[in-house]
């Protein structure tokens, strides 16, 4: 429930692109060992959080670690764009 995309709090309708919003958030916790708003332990603090387009820090400097870390982090805020018309699709991922 916590980590839900913005349109599944609004009850507004829901297609594939939820799933490249969690998507998002699993890469995330791959690359951070952590679960996004890490800090934040109430769950209607995260959905406002989340209704008011905040994402999860991403700390920069992940860019100049691995390929792979590079790589996460740069695909991570492509999966969290807010309106799901411009999240990116499975395929660009």
């Amino acid at each position: 429930m916590q980590w839900r995309a913005p349109e599944e709090y609004f009850d507004e309708p829901v297609d594939e692109k939820i799933d490249i919003w969690s998507l998002g958030n699993n890469f995330y916790s791959l690359l951070t060992g952590r679960y996004p708003f890490y800090n934040t332990e109430q769950t209607h603090e995260i959905q406002e959080k989340v209704k008011d387009h905040q994402t999860a820090f991403i700390d920069p400097r992940y860019k100049e670690h691995s390929f792979a870390e590079k790589a996460l982090a740069e695909v991570i805020p492509m999966c969290w764009e807010y309106e799901p018309d411009d999240r990116v699709d499975i395929f660009e991922l």
